[in-house]
């Protein structure tokens, strides 16, 4: 995970009088009083559909969001510039043959009023997607791609494994609740690092090379942030130079 900028990525005129057709006119009112249940209390976690049924379109036979952001294509299209069309959480590449979803950090089941807000919308890819649900911590919160430096407080390790720090709750709960350690992706990390440490490696054997000439190619591996995996590929790469170069930063 990386940090992401909205910079640019706003939501068209239309959107807005899209929203207002879409839901009923009590919606925000009863949103905001839902909102104010400790997020903890049951009537809160049986989600506001059951809450405030009155309060959403009937579709397809039940009470429930008219999902925007998947039938207007612009939507995605947009949310996916922000990640350069990867999983804003996984950074796995989004594409003909890896379905793309606009994500809803903040689940509106819990969180209604930011149902259709752009700022609570990122690309992620179908398993993100789907392990994390509607799932929200009971304290704490989730690593978000656009605030803070997510990347320094997730660590990949050669295997294609992840954790976070001892004494971080939120990126535990976070690599939990997405998934960001479930096997094929651990799989698909590794290979990409091995990939990458494989050709680093052949650089530190280099003996007619200087240490300035070999940090020089070093460099000119890490990978830019928007590569799939590019935060697991740099932070190892710098690793491996740590480790032949005690107190040299790559």
């Amino acid at each position: 995970m990386i940090r992401l900028s909205r910079s640019g990525i706003t939501p068209p005129a239309r959107w807005g009088a899209k929203v207002a057709t879409a839901i009923p006119q009590i919606f925000a009112h009863r949103a905001k009083l839902f909102e104010e249940l400790p997020i903890n209390a049951p009537e809160r976690r049986s989600g506001f559909r059951s809450h405030s049924p009155e309060a959403l379109p009937i579709i397809a036979g039940r009470h429930d969001f008219k999902p925007l952001w998947r039938t207007e294509k612009y939507v995605k299209t947009n949310i996916g510039a922000m990640s350069g069309s990867h999983c804003a959480y996984c950074q796995s590449p989004v594409g003909a043959d890896q379905h793309g979803e606009v994500e809803h950090f903040k689940p509106k089941l819990l969180f209604p009023a930011a149902a259709y807000d752009w700022g609570n919308y990122f690309l992620s890819c179908q398993q993100c997607n789907n392990y994390k649900g509607d799932k929200w911590p009971a304290a704490g919160t989730y690593l978000r791609p656009d605030e803070g430096d997510p990347a320094s407080r997730l660590v990949f390790f050669e295997d294609g494994s992840v954790s976070g720090g001892p004494r971080d709750a939120d990126a535990k709960q976070t690599i939990e609740s997405f998934g960001l350690d479930r096997s094929g992706l651990s799989y698909f990390r590794r290979q990409t690092i091995e990939r990458s440490l494989h050709g680093a490696k052949n650089i530190l054997a280099m003996v007619n090379l200087s240490r300035e000439e070999k940090k020089l190619l070093f460099s000119d591996r890490l990978a830019p942030d928007l590569f799939p995996y590019s935060v697991a590929i740099n932070q190892n790469l710098r690793r491996l130079w740590a480790e032949a170069f005690a107190g040299d930063e790559l």
